[in-house]
């Protein structure tokens, strides 16, 4: 099992649909956002054998975070936090340069969002928000196969936390 650490940058964009409900100056919802994040990280490592190498990648892909807000709305202005669960359609892999090896790549990156932001009523419907969400993804699993002999060599990679700021304007219906 390798230390294997990925500091993730990218730049990422989708859309979002929800419902919120306002009690006085308190408003409350639910929400999913989704679309791509073209996320990655790339890392060097030492083979068993001096002469080779590894290489360790991570990418993003497509999301989905399905999400809760809660609220204070101040007049034009809302302020909230955010919280919710992520999933990045992406993956980790690791290759060596040392012929006889099979990589495997692991699966889905997921893990807990958090957050807040600020949104502005500008009328008719319209508002413009910002927001920050830190996204806690699970460390990842993925195997090296050594063809010849059938023997797996297992590696967790640790995702550092993945930090996003976003700009949107919004529509309610």
């Amino acid at each position: 099992v390798g230390p294997f650490a990925y500091d993730l940058k990218g730049a990422f964009g989708g859309a979002n649909l929800g419902a919120n409900v306002q009690m006085g100056a308190i408003v409350a919802g639910i929400e999913v956002d989704g679309g791509w994040m073209g996320i990655s990280g790339h890392r060097t490592s030492e083979s068993s054998t001096a002469i080779y190498h590894q290489d360790h990648d991570v990418t993003g892909g497509l999301y989905a975070l399905p999400a809760i807000r809660l609220g204070y709305a101040m007049g034009p202005v809302l302020l909230y936090g955010k919280g919710g669960y992520v999933w990045i359609n992406g993956h980790q892999t690791q290759t060596t340069t040392k012929p006889g090896f099979h990589t495997d790549a692991s699966g889905i990156l997921q893990g807990w969002a958090y957050g807040g932001g600020l949104e502005y009523a500008l009328g008719r419907g319209w508002s413009v928000k910002a927001e920050y969400l830190r996204l806690d993804l699970q460390d990842l699993n993925a195997a090296q196969i050594d063809v010849p002999s059938g023997y797996s060599f297992g590696n967790r990679t640790k995702i550092d936390a993945v930090d996003t700021v976003k700009a949107g304007i919004n529509f309610k219906f």
